[in-house]
């Protein structure tokens, strides 16, 4: 999900948005998604949509707004 946030004399926040639907593992040790300081996101998804399954390959998408705009 995400937000717009606007900060100042008055905090406030737009309503949230769906950014990925899809079936995602879903892990707290460690984390199965990190966001870099650049903005690149990453994210692990499992072959066969079983998400009790560690993935056993990773597949890096560099680029990923570019590759968002291109798809819509």
């Amino acid at each position: 999900m995400a937000v717009t946030v606007t900060a100042g004399d008055r905090f406030s926040f737009s309503p949230a948005t769906l950014l990925f639907d899809n079936d995602y593992l879903l892990g707290s040790q460690p984390p199965s998604y990190d966001v870099a300081r650049d903005g690149r996101f990453l994210m692990l998804k499992p072959i066969g949509g079983d998400t009790a399954v560690a993935p056993s390959r990773v597949v890096v998408i560099q680029n990923w707004r570019e590759e968002l705009k291109r798809l819509v």
